[in-house]
């Protein structure tokens, strides 16, 4: 995992169920919306927003860092200097110790900076603070993010700090963060009424997706009273 710009909150999967319920009401074989109440700009609220209680996992000892909870995992030199990595939006990663509280990382893409780190420990050992700056392909703004993350495993003896299990407690983001324009530039379910593709875009990352679904075939209907979607 890292702490930079991403999907927040699930938006594209929010737009896969929202809009597939919509064009099930409707019931029509063929549709195609000009604008979807889905367009729009929309404003991130992190008070509201619930992040999972899985924790995170990383370590810094005998100078490499591992993060045990990233998927693929990480496993790269801690000396300062870019390490290659696969399966991350980034392809390289530096990880430079600056204290025994205290860690630096820059992740590269074809060799452009996409976001740098640090991670800091309270005196105390509870708390870390991971301020990251990131720099969006299709912007010339750079957004800041401020994560706070509450210890909930120990480092192991000799490891860095910033070392253990975490559990993200809040998130504050720069204004240019929060903010997301999406528009669903096409909906469409093939003329059997089998098949729906949605197409959208997020203009703030510059994202294109489309979205094919399948309609799936219904099973122990308990209450099928002329419905052909046989919604209960």
């Amino acid at each position: 995992m890292k702490f930079g710009p991403g999907s927040r909150y699930g938006i594209p999967s929010t737009l896969r169920v929202a809009l597939g319920v919509l064009i099930l009401v409707l019931a029509v074989p063929s549709v195609s919306f000009a604008q979807s109440p889905f367009d729009g700009t929309w404003k991130d609220n992190p008070n509201q927003s619930k992040f999972s209680p899985k924790p995170l996992e990383f370590t810094l000892s005998n100078g490499m860092y591992d993060c045990i909870s990233c998927a693929p995992k990480v496993h790269v030199k801690a000396d300062g200097s870019d390490q290659v990595v696969s399966g991350q939006a980034y392809d390289t990663l530096a990880v430079k110790e600056v204290d025994a509280r205290t860690v630096q990382f820059v992740a590269k893409k074809n060799g452009k900076t996409s976001w740098e780190q640090t991670r800091t420990v309270s005196e105390d050992g509870k708390t870390e603070t991971v301020k990251t700056t990131s720099y969006p392909p299709n912007s010339t703004s750079p957004v800041t993010t401020e994560t706070i993350l509450e210890r909930q495993g120990k480092a192991s003896a000799g490891a860095n700090t910033i070392s253990g299990s975490w559990k993200i407690k809040k998130v504050s983001e720069s204004e240019n963060a929060l903010i997301s324009t999406i528009e669903v530039d096409k909906v469409t379910v093939s003329a059997d009424g089998k098949t729906m593709t949605i197409v959208s875009e997020a203009k703030l990352t510059g994202r294109v997706s489309t979205f094919v679904s399948t309609k799936q075939k219904q099973h122990n209907c308990l209450r099928c009273d002329g419905n052909k979607f046989g919604v209960v």
